[in-house]
């Protein structure tokens, strides 16, 4: 056997990156993973969530994309066609702003954004067939951050290369915003009822945004933010219910396989599988808005 063409083969493929990457998600998930289900655990939360099939589903998602596997299969190649479309379009408009200043309007953008593409998603049935596929776990873990379809994630993905080009970020400016919304997203998706006191009107709280993934149908058009949740409170999409919700998901479309979550939402886009009206928030809007 000639482990030199081996070793050249694993290069090329970059799975020596693959392997590492994965070995370090699987590390420091693991390492959150047992400081949230202790906080959880805390709370009086079920825990038997983390041995549901939906969850193993879930962890699987978070070590695709964590691997740097969606990079290769899609992002990199996405971002190089940008490149060569749009790359007369790189300003550098924040190239005279000291770090910090340039830092903290680069994250509001951002965040301002994945807000209202967010917002979009709900609002475009085409879009929501996908998003639909986040929404559908019923058993919120800090995982379940990375239940996203591979479309809504090369979508968000060049939709956010666009103020990368206008404004100029750096890797310095990219990667703690990168940093910060991981951690925020697995806190968020956990179940530790946490409202960051009156930083509730400010940050994206688990409180705040398991509201978002209520059962109910009149709350998934609702506390859209990522990081700040001033946005929902600016914008007049918040809400703040006295309880945190203990039901997640949605009532009639389920995606149970992996296999469902990643080909269904291509068939109800092509009108092969009809929707259920009553799971689109849009259309339960629609439907409660009386004459």
């Amino acid at each position: 056997m000639d482990w030199h063409r081996i070793l050249a083969l694993i290069k090329l493929l970059h799975l020596d990156s693959l392997a590492l990457n994965t070995a370090v998600a699987l590390g420091s998930g693991a390492v959150l993973c047992g400081i949230l289900v202790l906080v959880e655990r805390h709370y009086g939360r079920d825990l038997s969530r983390y041995r549901r099939g939906t969850f193993w589903q879930d962890v699987g998602y978070f070590l695709y994309y964590s691997s740097g596997l969606h990079m290769m299969l899609f992002t990199t190649g996405m971002v190089t066609l940008l490149q060569s479309w749009l790359g007369s379009f790189r300003l550098n408009l924040l190239g005279g702003l000291p770090p910090i200043p340039r830092f903290v309007v680069f994250f509001l953008v951002v965040d301002l954004i994945v807000y209202w593409y967010h917002r979009w998603e709900h609002a475009s049935s085409w879009l929501w067939y996908f998003h639909a596929v986040h929404h559908s776990q019923k058993d919120l873990t800090l995982f379940t951050q990375g239940r996203v379809h591979p479309v809504t994630q090369v979508l968000v993905d060049a939709l956010l290369f666009v103020p990368v080009l206008l404004m100029g970020a750096s890797a310095l400016d990219w990667l703690p915003i990168l940093l910060a919304r991981r951690f925020l997203d697995a806190l968020q998706h956990s179940q530790i009822p946490w409202r960051f006191g009156p930083l509730y009107y400010v940050f994206v709280s688990p409180a705040f945004h398991n509201v978002h993934h209520s059962v109910r149908p009149e709350y998934h058009d609702r506390n859209y933010g990522v990081v700040f949740s001033f946005w929902d409170f600016l914008f007049g999409t918040a809400v703040t219910p006295r309880e945190v919700p203990s039901e997640f998901g949605l009532t009639t479309l389920q995606f149970p396989s992996l296999r469902s979550q990643l080909l269904d939402p291509f068939l109800m886009a092509f009108g092969v599988r009809k929707t259920p009206p009553q799971e689109s928030a849009t259309a339960y809007r629609a439907e409660t808005a009386g004459p």
